[in-house]
């Protein structure tokens, strides 16, 4: 694979994906499930990869090849996804943040009422609660360090799901960085735009 399909595979495999393992197989494969209305992103995804798209049940999947035992021996331990800073290190170009961001990622308008006004506030969240507050440290740290976001104040958020944590953004200045960083490469994904046009999220909410 090249580094483009390196960093959307490393980014599924932190997010949606998996890889198995199965039976007398010598080797793992990918896999991924989505919803209907992600069909599109679904189906770049395994174009690029060059894997199979399984249309009845909206499934991305890989061959048997000894790259993806490779790579399950690196991010699973004892059967379970895992973070460590040696693996996290393909991921080091925009498009594997951009895949990570649309798996598990998303933008979120909140809104305050206050007497005849109404205030709007973008934040990006990365669901990564399946790992543990360490592993979002690593992730964090990662993200800051590869990427030049050293400034952008990523936050650890506190949740009821899974180990209790994922990761945040909330300033403005911060956000428009982070989107700036991988909107240019989900033009052809019309499925996900909803997660990377702040200005039209915060005008539709404007009109609403």
């Amino acid at each position: 694979m090249n580094n483009i399909q390196t960093n959307i595979l490393i980014g599924s495999i932190i997010g949606d994906g998996n890889l198995a393992l199965y039976g007398r197989s010598r080797n793992a494969y990918f896999r991924e499930h989505g919803s209907k209305e992600q069909t599109n992103y679904r189906k770049w995804k395994a174009n690029i990869l060059d894997f199979k798209y399984f249309a009845n049940r909206h499934e991305v999947r890989s061959k048997s090849e000894e790259l993806f035992t490779k790579l399950r021996n690196e991010f699973y331990f004892n059967n379970i996804k895992t973070l460590t800073t040696e693996n996290l290190k393909y991921l080091d170009h925009p498009i594997g943040l951009m895949t990570l961001f649309l798996d598990d990622g998303s933008l979120v308008i909140q809104k305050n009422d206050n007497k005849n006004s109404i205030y709007l506030f973008p934040r990006i969240y990365l669901y990564t609660q399946s790992f543990s507050k360490e592993e979002n440290i690593l992730l964090m740290n990662h993200l800051k360090k590869e990427f030049n976001v050293i400034n952008v104040n990523f936050k650890l958020k506190w949740t009821s799901n899974g180990p209790n944590w994922h990761l945040e953004i909330n300033k403005r200045n911060d956000i428009n960085y982070f989107i700036s960083l991988i909107k240019p490469f989900s033009k052809n994904i019309k499925c996900m735009q909803y997660k990377v046009n702040l200005e039209k999220r915060l005008n539709d909410e404007k009109l609403n």
